[in-house]
């Protein structure tokens, strides 16, 4: 008579759940991202796949933070992880102290703040150019010599960010080589930009240029190896 088989415990991944400020922007990158270093991995696609982008209609750094920490309540496995991703945008359009609100928010309660300063596109610069001077909102720096620069070097004349410019550019960048370069000069200069700081107890949403859009991608490569 067989032996019944012993049923073995079933290992339980962590997920990550990002919300993003961007309704096209950011969820396009990431997907770009995911179907670049992942091609064939159907755990990424599957019904539990461990990388989901939640659909939101928030699009304050406050609002998206209090609607990331409603369904981080809601989530029983403590290793699963829950980012928000935004941007700083000009002190015009959301205050120091908006963002003060957010950010202490967020942290105080584990979630994970991926935030570039001034916009998403400084990230997708870095791709292409070491660094990016300071700008005072997202639209100078698009339309920045640097970023031009940037495009051309791509054989590419314009970028719209809610047109097919965005996604064609998200599927040139998507290289090792320019994603490497992209985390090495982001880490590089926020070392630099922290250093030069007159406060050293500032946040991120205060120096500028910075992003830490790597760490996100860092967290999906290691839920994506699991």
């Amino acid at each position: 008579m067989a032996k019944p088989r012993k049923k073995g415990n079933r290992v339980v991944k962590p997920k990550i759940y990002i919300f993003c400020e961007g309704e096209k922007t950011e969820p396009s990158y990431i997907r770009a991202y995911i179907n670049f270093k992942y091609p064939s991995s159907v755990r990424l696609r599957g019904a539990e796949r461990p990388v989901i982008l939640k659909d939101t209609d928030k699009n304050t750094p406050i609002q998206l933070v209090e609607v990331a920490l409603e369904h981080k309540k809601s989530l029983d496995f403590e290793k699963d992880q829950v980012w928000v991703m935004y941007d700083r945008e000009s002190p015009q359009k959301y205050t120091d102290e908006q963002h003060r609100k957010a950010y202490d928010e967020a942290t105080r309660n584990g979630l994970n703040v991926a935030i570039s300063n001034v916009c998403f596109e400084y990230w997708l610069l870095l791709h292409l150019s070491t660094s990016a001077p300071a700008m005072s909102n997202c639209d100078a720096l698009v339309k920045s010599p640097a970023f031009r620069e940037a495009l051309l070097q791509l054989g590419m004349k314009q970028y719209d960010k809610k047109g097919k410019t965005a996604k064609e550019l998200f599927t040139r960048l998507m290289s090792d080589d320019y994603i490497n370069a992209a985390r090495n000069n982001a880490k590089n200069n926020n070392e630099n930009a922290m250093s030069a700081a007159s406060s050293k107890n500032q946040a991120p949403y205060q120096i500028q240029p910075f992003t830490n859009v790597y760490e996100l991608l860092e967290a999906i490569d290691e839920v994506a190896a699991g």
